[in-house]
């Protein structure tokens, strides 16, 4: 999991869309780093329920997995999904988070009968490049 609360309450959509990128990113690091794979991926906003003054909203989704994967790209897709299914305008969000659910060993997970050689091509070559560093350039 990895969440952070945003520093002041916010409720622009770009912002928000922002950290949960970065925390869906993270994530799938924390994954690849462990050579686990996820089969869901939940997403959450928070409101300050400490504020009176301020309307309340909390959502959360979980997005299914179409296959367990480690793929930043596919865990970014539905992060992004579950994003667009909760989000909405006029709340002031203090906090977001990402959770990477039902978790297998990557080196155990369990095959299709319905797997091509395609899918498989495209699977080893979505392993290569997760498995290339990333450097943060220089800001």
């Amino acid at each position: 999991m990895t969440s952070r609360s945003f520093g002041r309450l916010t409720g622009e959509l770009g912002e928000v869309q922002a950290a949960i990128r970065q925390h869906a990113q993270r994530s799938a690091e924390k994954l690849r780093a462990q050579d686990s794979h996820a089969r869901a991926v939940y997403v959450f906003l928070k409101t300050n329920r400490h504020r009176a003054d301020l309307a309340q909203y909390s959502p959360s989704v979980v997005v299914e997995l179409p296959c367990p994967t480690d793929n930043s790209r596919s865990i970014l897709a539905a992060a992004q999904e579950s994003l667009a299914a909760i989000y909405r305008p006029g709340y002031r969000f203090m906090k977001a988070g990402v959770m990477l659910l039902d978790l297998v060993d990557a080196n155990r997970q369990q095959l299709s009968l319905l797997d091509t050689p395609q899918r498989q091509a495209e699977r080893e070559r979505s392993d290569c490049l997760m498995a290339t560093d990333w450097v943060k350039p220089f800001t």
